[in-house]
C-alpha cells in the first residue's frame, strides 16, 4: 500500500509555518514515532521552521523529551507558537514558554476539542461560556501564558448576544496533524480496537483534510482482514501516511490490556494490585496521609447514583477508596478524554480507565460536561482567594495549564475542590488521642489576597448558584455570597494559630463551626 512510508517520510514535506495538532494524551494514543521522526529532522536539517503546534491535553509524561515533549528539547526554532491545554506534562515546552522564548496560550480542554470539530466543518469559530471572568477572558489574560502570546493575534473575543456575555474562540487552520491508532486495512481504514481512548482523532483528521492538510497516523499492525466498520475512526479517504510500529504500547505500562480496551472486564480483587503496580512507574510517587484526610472528606460528599469526574492528584484518591469499599456500582466515575464508567487511572496512564461503560470522543464527552450533567466534580486547587477564585494553570515560575478543569468547574452545580491548606516539602501530620497533630507544617500559603491567574471564578459561581465546597486536611470551606466561610474544622486544630494566621485574608467563620468527622483521620 503506497500509503504506508517511515516516520522520516511521513514528515518530510512538513513547510516553514505550518501549523501542527497532535492528538493523545499522557501515553495513551501518543503518536511518538512522529514526534520524533520532526524533531530528529529539524536537528539535521534546521528545517521546518515556525511551526504552530495545538494540542488539546496532555501530550507527555512530565520528563524532559518524552513523546511530544522531543519537539521542544534542543530543537529551538522548530516551532514558536503553542495553544494547548496542559503545560506540566511536557517540562521541556513549559521552560520554554516560562522563559518567553516561544508563545504560549493556554485554551481549555474542551474548547480545543470543539474548535477541532468546529474546524472539521470549516467553520470560523465557536461561542461559548467556558472561560468567562477567568485567564482566558480577554479581560483577564486571553489566554496568554507569556509576552511573547500577546504580541501575537488574539485567539479570543468577548462577544454579547441576547445580551449575554459570552466568548468567541477562533478555530484553527491545520496543515499537518499526528495520530496514532491501531490497525490499518489495506484501503487505509484507521481502527481503534486496541485504543484506550479516541481523543479527538476523527476530528482532527477530519479538520486537516478540511484545510487540504496532511493526515499521518501511526498504527501497530497492517491486516489483510476486514475491519469491523464499529471500529474504524477514521475512514482511508482522510489518510495520507501510515507509520507502522509493531512495538506500538497501549500505554505506558501496557501492549494490549482488554481491561483497558473494553473487551473484558477486570474483577475488583485484581485493580488495586494493577493501580499499585502501575504508579510505581513514577519515582516519588508516595501515598500521603494528609492527602488520605482529603479524600476521605470529599468521600462523603458522594450520593449513591452520582455521576462525577477526578481531576489528577488528591482527587484521584477517591477512586481508590470506592474500590475499597466495594463501591464501585454506586458512582459511575468520568474522564475527560472520553471515557465513562469502571476506574480511571492515575499519571502515568492518565487518559486510560478500567472497565469503562462508554468510549467516545473527547468533544463529545465535553458536550456531557458542558451541558452540566455530573452529580459532582472532584479537582485540586494551587491557590485559594478570599472571594473563592481558584488558581490552577500557572503559580510563580510554574505552569501547568488548566486543562478540563475550566469546562468542569463552570458547567456542574457541585464543585470540591481538594487541597493542602499549605505548600512544602517534608509536611508531615499525625492523629493521636483524637487529634490532629501538625508534626511539620509547610510555608507556602495557598489561601491568598489573589490569585496570579483566574482559573475558576467565585463570582460566577455564586451568581450560577453554584455549591463549593474547599476540603484541606485542618479544615473545610464553603463559597457564599459574601466570601470564603469555615463550616468544618480538623479535631485538634487551633482555629487562629494553624489556619487563620497561615492565610492572607481572614475569612467568615460559620456560627455552626463543627468538628470533621473522625473517619476522615
Amino acid at each position: 500500500m503506497q500509503k504506508i512510508v517511515t516516520a522520516d517520510e511521513a514528515v518530510k514535506n512538513i513547510q516553514d509555518g505550518n501549523i501542527i495538532a497532535i492528538n493523545g494524551v499522557c501515553t495513551i494514543c501518543n503518536p511518538d514515532l512522529l514526534c520524533l521522526a520532526l524533531a530528529n529532522k529539524y536537528k539535521k536539517t534546521q528545517s521546518p521552521k515556525g511551526l504552530t503546534m495545538w494540542g488539546a491535553t496532555a501530550l507527555g509524561i512530565s520528563m524532559k523529551g518524552a513523546f511530544a515533549d522531543v519537539l521542544f528539547k534542543d530543537t529551538i526554532g522548530l516551532i514558536r507558537k503553542v495553544v494547548v491545554g496542559q503545560f506540566s506534562s511536557t517540562p521541556s515546552l513549559a521552560k520554554l514558554v516560562i522563559e518567553n522564548k516561544i508563545a504560549g496560550y493556554n485554551l481549555p480542554q474542551g474548547i480545543i476539542s470543539h474548535l477541532y470539530r468546529a474546524a472539521s466543518g470549516q467553520k470560523p469559530a465557536i461561542i461559548s461560556k467556558i472561560g468567562l471572568k477567568t485567564s482566558i477572558d480577554p479581560r483577564e489574560d486571553g489566554a496568554c501564558v507569556n509576552d511573547k502570546a500577546r504580541e501575537e493575534s488574539a485567539l479570543v473575543k468577548l462577544v454579547i448576544i441576547d445580551e449575554k456575555e459570552y466568548l468567541q474562540y477562533t478555530t484553527p487552520k491545520i496543515d499537518v496533524c499526528f495520530i496514532s491508532g491501531s490497525v490499518s486495512d489495506q484501503k487505509g481504514n484507521i481502527s481503534f480496537e486496541n485504543e484506550a481512548a479516541f481523543v479527538d482523532a476523527s476530528s482532527l483528521a477530519l479538520a486537516t483534510k478540511a484545510n487540504n492538510g496532511t493526515v499521518c497516523i501511526q498504527v501497530e499492525k497492517v491486516t489483510d482482514e476486514r475491519l469491523h466498520p464499529k471500529s474504524v475512526q477514521i475512514p482511508a479517504k482522510l489518510v495520507d501516511y501510515i507509520v507502522v510500529n509493531p512495538k506500538q504500547m497501549q500505554c505506558v505500562t501496557e501492549k494490549c490490556n482488554p481491561a483497558i480496551n473494553g473487551d473484558e472486564i477486570m474483577t475488583s480483587e485484581e485493580i488495586i494490585p494493577f493501580i499499585s503496580k502501575m504508579v510505581s512507574v513514577i519515582p516519588g510517587n508516595k501515598k500521603r496521609y494528609d492527602q488520605y484526610i482529603i479524600a476521605k472528606r470529599a468521600y462523603k460528599e458522594l450520593r449513591k447514583g452520582d455521576v462525577i469526574n477526578l481531576g489528577v492528584g488528591i482527587p484521584g484518591l477517591i477512586s481508590t477508596l470506592v474500590i475499597d469499599a466495594g463501591q464501585i456500582n454506586d458512582f459511575t466515575l468520568s474522564n475527560e478524554v472520553g471515557l465513562l464508567g469502571g476506574i480511571p487511572l492515575p499519571v502515568p496512564a492518565f487518559g486510560a480507565t478500567i472497565n469503562a461503560e462508554m468510549i467516545t470522543n473527547m468533544a463529545t464527552m465535553f458536550d456531557f460536561y458542558d451541558g452540566g450533567n455530573l452529580d459532582g466534580v472532584y479537582v485540586g486547587a494551587a491557590q485559594v482567594s478570599s472571594n473563592g477564585n481558584v488558581g490552577v494553570g500557572k503559580v510563580g515560575n510554574s505552569i501547568f495549564g488548566v486543562g478540563g478543569f475550566i469546562n468542569l468547574t463552570q458547567s456542574n452545580k457541585k464543585i470540591v475542590f481538594m487541597t493542602n491548606f499549605v505548600d512544602g516539602k517534608g509536611m508531615n501530620f499525625k492523629f493521636e488521642n483524637d487529634k490532629l497533630i501538625i508534626v511539620k507544617d509547610g510555608t507556602v500559603k495557598k489561601f491568598v489576597n489573589q490569585v496570579e491567574q483566574v482559573s475558576f471564578s467565585g463570582e460566577v459561581a455564586v451568581t450560577e448558584n453554584q455549591d463549593v465546597l474547599y476540603i484541606t486536611e485542618r479544615c473545610v470551606f464553603r463559597l457564599t455570597p459574601d466570601g470564603m466561610m469555615i463550616i468544618e474544622i480538623a479535631p485538634g486544630i487551633d482555629l487562629q494559630t494553624q489556619i487563620i494566621d497561615k492565610m492572607d485574608f481572614v475569612p467568615l467563620i460559620s456560627k455552626d463551626l463543627i468538628e470533621m468527622d473522625k473517619e476522615c483521620f
